[in-house]
């Protein structure tokens, strides 16, 4: 049971250190953001120029 605890856990650091990387390489600038619905399947995105990291914990950014 310790073993997979300890796997769970380094994946959730390296998530969070990926997140962490992956929003702290995006300076300014116009940004395409997409989500696909769960239940539909459809894929729906917008430009954005606004871009924000909100929280680390669970994984949130802010856009506009």
């Amino acid at each position: 049971m310790a073993h997979t605890e300890a796997a769970c856990e380094r994946a959730t650091a390296d998530a969070r250190a990926n997140f962490r990387k992956a929003v702290a390489q995006f300076a300014t600038g116009i940004a395409i953001v997409t989500v696909e619905a769960e239940q539909s399947d459809e894929v729906h995105g917008m430009t954005i120029n606004s871009f924000t990291s909100f929280s680390l914990d669970p994984p949130t950014v802010l856009v506009r």
